[in-house]
């Protein structure tokens, strides 16, 4: 079970926040062989909800008979819910409840925070380590003004929300085309789109190295490898 969107960007207290797209986490999680998942709207009504309507509501509207949660898990009206009182909750409708250990890497606590720090700092080592994967941006390459071609630099381009966490700056990227085994690299400028003087947009515009074919409306997968400068 996830909820959507994250607290923090409801309130809108986040931008450039999220590590993935809640299409990506649910790739991720189908792929560890989960059969289903519940993406739960998160709202004010949601937002406001007592720990113990949750609990009411998750046991009879899903028939939950065990419960595994992360080890720091919170819930209900402004995270009054923890794991003991979830155990005391559940054991009145006779459901069981487990927490998961705490993962570390290199004596540290694995958690969102440090990941999103280590991107910021475009330490993408450590970033693969803590996520277990490489970081990685997934689109559809969206049509730009072809600048970029006229100076003999075509590019194919990405735009992605501002709820997600991209580290501006100039890249060397692996990029991998939907349908194509093949694994391509090039560089990447990560940011507000750079041949647009007056676009905030944020997007992924990348040119790949010996690649001249037609990438529009196509997706492709760009894995920011080594950090070459600020945009």
């Amino acid at each position: 079970m996830t909820f959507s969107p994250h607290a923090k960007v409801f309130f809108g207290r986040a931008e450039n926040f999220l590590i993935y797209s809640d299409s990506e986490k649910a790739r991720f999680i189908k792929n560890c062989g989960v059969k289903r998942l519940y993406q739960i709207p998160f709202d004010r009504d949601f937002s406001e909800i007592e720990p113990e309507r949750f609990v009411k509501r998750l046991i009879e509207d899903l028939q939950v008979k065990h419960l595994l949660i992360g080890d720091d898990f919170r819930f209900g009206y402004r995270g009054r819910g923890n794991f003991r009182l979830l155990c005391k909750l559940c054991s009145d409708y006779g459901v069981s409840v487990a927490n998961t250990p705490t993962i570390t890497y290199k004596s540290a606590r694995v958690s969102s925070s440090r990941v999103r720090r280590a991107i910021e700092a475009a330490d993408f080592a450590k970033v693969g380590h803590l996520l277990g994967r490489d970081l990685s941006y997934r689109g559809e390459v969206i049509a730009g003004n072809q600048l970029g071609r006229t100076i003999g630099f075509a590019t194919a381009n990405i735009q992605l929300p501002r709820s997600r966490l991209l580290p501006d700056g100039v890249f060397v990227v692996k990029v991998n085309i939907e349908g194509d085994e093949k694994s391509y690299y090039g560089m990447a400028n990560i940011g507000t789109k750079p041949t647009v003087d007056n676009s905030d947009r944020r997007q992924i515009e990348t040119h790949i190295f010996d690649f001249c074919e037609n990438l529009y409306e196509k997706t492709i997968v760009v894995t920011p490898l080594v950090k070459l400068r600020d945009e």
